[in-house]
């Protein structure tokens, strides 16, 4: 199993297949990443006066190429003035186990975790957010935050009927 995740994450890398309507098409990394770039412009643009941000990342379950966008959303997001001590990355862990050193690493590389505050969710340590109709839990760092991003992937679950999705 590791042998073919491992072979998925090189080809995901390499290239990621998007669904248009009718048929797929093949987009090279280059031109996911400037498209990436160019909405989390026009998307700061409208958010100009936040100071804080968190990232949501999925953990090590999902075969989301982190390491290839995340140094690309930072480096965006320090163009628009965010400073690495206003940047927090969350590992949504859920209820999965936290992720070990060596997987952060892989995960996101030594530059990043050594740079950037990087937390993982503890299910033991959340806060109640409330609406009108309805509460929940969620991770304190989440409150904190003047802005939310999340990167993710959303597919099939064996139990669950779809994983990842809005749950970022």
């Amino acid at each position: 199993m590791a042998t073919i995740r491992k072979g998925l994450q090189k080809d995901i890398e390499k290239y990621l297949v998007i669904p248009p309507t009718r048929r797929l098409r093949i987009i090279s990394k280059d031109k996911i990443i400037s498209k990436i770039r160019r909405s989390l412009n026009e998307f700061l643009h409208l958010h100009k006066g936040a100071k804080k941000i968190t990232l949501c990342l999925t953990d090590n379950t999902r075969p989301f190429p982190d390491r290839m966008f995340v140094p690309a959303i930072l480096t965006c997001l320090k163009d628009r003035g965010f400073k690495e001590d206003d940047i927090t990355i969350l590992i949504s862990t859920g209820l999965h186990r936290p992720l070990n050193k060596k997987e952060l690493q892989e995960k996101l590389g030594n530059s990043i975790i050594s740079k950037i505050k990087v937390i993982q969710n503890n299910p033991e340590k959340v806060v109640e957010v409330k609406t009108n109709r309805d509460s929940f839990y969620v991770n304190p760092a989440l409150v904190k935050s003047d802005i939310l991003l999340g990167t993710g992937i959303f597919e099939p679950h064996q139990y669950a009927g779809f994983s990842g999705g809005n749950k970022i």
